[in-house]
Formats: structure tokens, sequence, C-alpha cells
């Protein structure tokens, strides 16, 4: 039986490792300076999920280390090759577009909405 990426991590939980604070980053009800609710906490299971989360939260380029490592550790874990380190960051790249074209296109109409008051 495999187990999914999250359920994985959570073995890590209060653990003062990398892996533990990586969970504990992702999972943290804490709220940021523009975090609303729950749903701003990684609610996903895999990997993939994870760095879609990091990059809307601008994680550090640590945190990021920190992923590729467990992404190697889950894998081996699971008998399995790991995702190319190079898959991650095509992947993280492609998150980055997106989210950055979308945060454009809000401070757009934020540009025209003070501009043209109704």
């Amino acid at each position: 039986m495999t187990i999914s990426f999250r359920e994985w991590l959570k073995q890590f939980k209060n653990q003062d490792i990398p892996f533990g604070d990586l969970w504990s980053d992702a999972t943290s009800t804490k709220r940021g300076r523009f975090q609303d609710n729950i749903s701003d906490s990684w609610q996903g299971s895999t990997i993939q999920s994870l760095i879609e989360f990091m990059v809307k939260n601008e994680a550090s380029y640590k945190s990021y280390s920190v992923l590729n490592e467990a992404n190697e550790a889950y894998h081996n874990y699971l008998g399995l090759e790991p995702i190319e380190t190079s898959k991650l960051e095509e992947l993280e790249n492609q998150f980055k577009a997106k989210y950055y074209a979308e945060r454009l296109q809000h401070y757009t109409r934020l540009c025209i909405l003070y501009k043209n008051p109704t």
C-alpha cells in the first residue's frame, strides 16, 4: 500500500528537522498578513500541490531545497525513482508564471478601479 506525500510528510510533524519545518510551514493555521482562512494552508496530498502552495506563498529558496530532499526520501521510502529535480523546477516555473500572471491581472484591475472610480 502506498501512502500520499502528505501522509508521509506528516510523520515529521513537531520534529525540529527540515522535513518537520516543511510540514509546519505548509500546514500552519497561523495566518500571514494576506491569508484569511484555512484554505491558505496546504490542502493537497502531492508534491506537485505543495509546489503550487509554495509558489503562491513565495517560499524561500531553502524551502525548495528541503522539498527536493523530501522528494528523494519519499520516493526512496516507496522504492521508486524520485521525480527529477529539473521536472520539479519546470513545474515550479509553470506555477510561478500562472501566479504572477494572476497577480498582474489583479493589480491591473485595481489600477483601473482607482483611476475610474464608480
